[in-house]
């Protein structure tokens, strides 16, 4: 029975004009239709939506006698839920209650497909869709696995792809001719002694020229080896890289290896500027750089050395100022080669500044009252 069975029995009872012509079991007949439609349609309305959430499945199957939200029983057709959230097994099933007894139709969580019950399709429909899914899913497996095996043997061939090493960079062997790595180091120091063990990072690198090679230097110490000693130093020669550009962070200066030193790729002091490097007052050995101006403050002690002057076209001066502490005046070692300018070595005195110049192994220095 339909709505529209209901419809064209009531339009033929209204067509009857003639006296007697309805019955009195038309008219209650209809009637009683209309209420068993009805209630019908609030039965049906009430099953679609979720009369109660269990916890567990467990506690829906201890449930004998169960109720709605309401404290209503639930009837035949009524439709509950297991708890969406957490990880149990069972979570977001929806189950139909078939008084006694329930049955799965689905799950809020996941949607399953196939013959079994509570999946999205049953039958052989359900079957067919359930297989196409599954030869996709290997078809892709399968083409996934082709598209690794073909990066896998381009990796590092020609028209292929460049590789990565351990820091994820692009090796050097795989840079194009004409582009370079730039590397950071702190400066040139002369390594008399160091450790043949690795230094963990983070570290200073210094350049040795006599040496002809970068060494960490980590808690005022020097060390054989490092993390990244393979980007500064070639694995098999042991000499810089000479596709690869080294900037001194002390000077601001880009260097390349040329293979027997490195050259700067600027002057410092080429505009005829010095560039202000302070230190601390417990860095007070140190070799100078050319063409740079070194600043301590109240030092007890300085011991100071030449750095190498890597740009023989430009005239090296190495300056340097302190200021001795106010009880006594500052120990002040310098190179043996070194000359005092008039043959006259001045005394240096406590609470004074100095300020001194060294060219060509000879030595100005100035001294002002604070």
């Amino acid at each position: 029975m339909t709505i529209y069975d209901l419809q064209n029995r009531a339009k033929a009872l209204r067509e009857k004009t003639q006296t007697a012509s309805v019955t009195p079991e038309e008219v209650g007949g209809l009637f009683a239709d209309c209420l068993e439609f009805i209630a019908n349609i609030e039965q049906a309305a009430g099953s679609l939506r979720i009369r109660k959430t269990y916890k567990t499945k467990k506690e829906m199957e201890d449930d004998t006698k169960p109720t709605d939200w309401g404290g209503n029983p639930l009837k035949s057709g009524h439709i509950v839920a297991i708890h969406v959230g957490g990880e149990g097994p069972n979570n977001g099933e929806i189950y139909v209650y078939q008084a006694p007894g329930w049955k799965l139709i689905g799950n809020f969580n996941k949607v399953t497909l196939g013959e079994g019950s509570g999946q999205a399709y049953s039958g052989d429909a359900g079957k067919r869709l359930a297989d196409a899914l599954e030869r996709e899913k290997k078809d892709r497996a399968t083409g996934d696995t082709q598209v690794e095996s073909n990066i896998r043997d381009d990796l590092g061939q020609p028209s292929g792809f460049a590789p990565l090493d351990e820091h994820a960079k692009v090796p050097t062997a795989h840079m194009p001719e004409d582009m370079y790595e730039v590397l950071m180091f702190d400066g040139f120091e002369k390594v008399t002694s160091y450790e043949f063990n690795s230094a963990a990072d983070p570290v200073e690198i210094y350049f040795d020229s006599t040496k002809q090679r970068f060494f960490p230097k980590k808690d005022g110490k020097f060390f054989e080896n490092w993390p990244n000693r393979d980007r500064y130093l070639d694995s098999v020669t042991g000499a810089p890289h000479p596709k690869k550009v080294y900037i001194n962070t002390l000077e601001n200066i880009p260097y390349r290896w040329n293979g027997t030193r490195m050259m700067p790729l600027s002057a410092a002091g080429k505009d005829g500027r010095l560039r202000r490097i302070e230190h601390g007052t417990a860095d007070t050995t140190r070799a100078l750089v050319p063409n740079m101006i070194h600043i301590w403050g109240a030092v007890p002690e300085l011991h100071l050395s030449l750095g190498e002057n890597l740009d023989s076209d430009y005239m090296a001066e190495y300056c340097f100022q302190f200021t001795s502490p106010a009880d006594r005046g500052t120990t002040l070692t310098l190179p043996a080669g070194v000359k005092w300018y008039n043959d006259y070595i001045p005394p240096v005195l406590a609470g004074k500044m100095y300020q001194a110049s060294i060219m060509e192994n000879v030595i100005i220095m100035g001294e002002v009252t604070l």
